[in-house]
């Protein structure tokens, strides 16, 4: 999904990713949109890869669809 609206209730997950910062997002930007970043998983690089498919295939599994954020399986 490219452009519009995605509507989250209370605790929707928008997007599993990988970050090599402690915020990819700046606080205004997140304040503004209402959202925040949670950091779920410290590790090295492969270790991150590893459980961002988790996270994204686990989602997929639970809810039959992708995270919103996520449009495709990495």
């Amino acid at each position: 999904m490219c452009g519009g609206t995605t509507f989250l209730n209370v605790g929707d997950v928008w997007k599993f990713g990988q970050t090599t910062s402690g915020s990819r997002y700046s606080d205004n930007y997140l304040n503004g949109a209402g959202i925040q970043q949670i950091n779920l998983f410290p590790g090295n690089q492969m270790e991150i890869r590893i459980q961002e498919k988790i996270m994204i295939y686990g989602y997929f599994m639970e809810h039959g669809t992708l995270p919103p954020g996520n449009s495709i399986f990495r």
